[in-house]
């Protein structure tokens, strides 16, 4: 408190010296409110202030204290008009804040926080310890306050805003954010990354209920032709976007020898058809790539839970495993090996020994949980260690237009096919019967194809001479490759 008074008698009375006393008090009873602020006199006052700023600071004689750092910060920030008029400007806001931190609306508060004023250094502590369980990042490049779902990820994992982003960076297809001045980031991306920005694409199945979408995973491998970042980069130009959305993104995968995995968004089997034949449709796109004819490569495809629960799940777990459909499975799988290699293994003991759904069921009542704990590891024909996803795991790779959409298909109708509560009659005929019904003939065209030309009794009926004439003038005329 003495040192208080001591610099403020010392400001007194160099005011005192400069301007005389009568004047002084006029500025000591403005700044206290005790008269209003004389326009007449505020840029003498405002001249004078910085003039006592100055001395003061030559008085304190350069000691390293509070007031001494906030007046020399007050000097080079803008002037003496700063102290002035940022006291009140950060007692306002703090106020504000504190009364929107009594909402609790986290939204409300982490705006209210990030309009902070210049220089206010407010520490984000004073939000965070109010939501423990929200987690919180901050913009690398403005400090921000960030929820987990707002931030944008730097090349180097840091955490952005959205305003930061977009202003001084651009998204790569590997899901980060570059640098503008940066080189351009490679086009295969790192393990996963596809979870960063790949989502939903709507399209004609979304009317359906349930809402059954479905995305994939196919692993390729390259022969050296060319380096695997050109293969990529040719898939990607061809069938990367889907009107404005992302479809396909490339990335690494351990597993493959000198290739790369593409992953699409989730979607329905009408935007899959759509996509697919812009690029696997022309075999010269695929030229010195492979997929089928290696020990590496699989096909993956991941149907959404939906309002799966654990009886509709172990229906279609018996249906993938029964021993009677296991030629059917393999035909369209594609993997005659047994146990599927040991990365998709098909069980049949699991058709008729149900220890598994006793596990899956013991000490657990939430759902999800149940359908989780189905299967102790994902290396199974059928993964239901996912989420929100049941994976099938089971197909073998390929790079075949009309392969890729078959096992799409055939994934879809055997969700369906298992739902019903009453499904018990689980053989491949009944499948058969259930795919070549008329309501289901459009969702299941390439997998009757296949399935007939293996020998299976389905309904398929070949295109005509004269339907495949017109068919082919329709896709020349479109320009579409056949």
């Amino acid at each position: 408190m003495n040192k208080v008074l001591h610099v403020w008698n010392e400001r007194k009375e160099a005011l005192t010296t400069i301007y005389g006393a009568d004047f002084t008090q006029r500025i000591i009873n403005t700044r206290a409110g005790k008269t209003p602020f004389d326009s007449t006199i505020k840029d003498e006052y405002l001249r004078l202030r910085r003039l006592v700023v100055v001395t003061i600071l030559d008085n304190l004689n350069g000691r390293n204290n509070r007031r001494s750092w906030r007046l020399r910060h007050a000097l080079n920030t803008g002037g003496a008009e700063m102290v002035l008029f940022a006291r009140k400007e950060y007692k306002e806001y703090g106020a504000r804040l504190a009364r929107v931190i009594q909402t609790r609306d986290l939204h409300k508060i982490v705006n209210t926080y990030n309009l902070r004023p210049t220089y206010a250094n407010i520490d984000a502590q004073v939000i965070t310890e109010r939501f423990p369980s929200v987690d919180f990042n901050t913009c690398v490049d403005c400090n921000d306050l960030l929820v987990r779902n707002e931030v944008f990820r730097r090349e180097d994992n840091e955490c952005l805003c959205s305003t930061c982003a977009h202003d001084s960076y651009f998204r790569h297809n590997d899901g980060f954010w570059y640098d503008n001045e940066e080189e351009e980031p490679p086009i295969i991306g790192r393990y996963h990354s596809s979870k960063d920005f790949l989502g939903h694409i709507p399209s004609t199945f979304d009317t359906r209920t349930p809402k059954v979408r479905i995305g994939f995973e196919l692993e390729i491998e390259c022969d050296g032709m060319l380096a695997r970042e050109s293969h990529a980069k040719n898939l990607l130009d061809a069938i990367g976007k889907y009107k404005n959305y992302l479809y396909a993104h490339c990335e690494n995968d351990g597993s493959l020898t000198n290739g790369f995995e593409m992953v699409t968004s989730y979607t329905g089997l009408d935007v899959h058809r759509e996509q697919l034949k812009k690029y696997f449709k022309d075999t010269s796109n695929v030229q010195g790539l492979k997929s089928h004819n290696t020990r590496t490569c699989g096909l993956h495809v991941h149907v959404c839970k939906a309002d799966m629960n654990v009886y509709h799940a172990t229906r279609l777990m018996r249906f993938i495993h029964a021993r009677g459909n296991e030629g059917m499975i393999r035909a369209v799988a594609r993997r005659y090996q047994a146990n599927g290699r040991g990365y998709a293994k098909i069980d049949n003991t699991r058709a008729w020994r149900f220890q598994w759904l006793k596990n899956a069921l013991r000490g657990v009542t939430e759902p999800k949980r149940q359908i989780q704990r189905l299967n102790p590891e994902r290396h199974e024909a059928l993964n239901f260690l996912n989420t929100n996803t049941v994976e099938f795991r089971l197909f073998r790779g390929t790079l075949k237009y009309s392969t890729i959409v078959a096992c799409l298909e055939f994934a879809y109708m055997s969700w369906h096919f298992t739902r019903p509560a009453n499904g018990d009659d689980l053989t491949q005929e009944s499948f058969f019967k259930f795919i070549s019904a008329p309501e289901n003939r459009k969702d299941s065209y390439y997998l009757r194809r296949l399935l007939h030309a293996r020998g299976f009794n389905v309904f398929y009926k070949a295109p005509t001479d004269k339907a495949r004439y017109y068919r082919n003038k329709a896709i020349k005329a479109s320009g579409v490759t056949a």
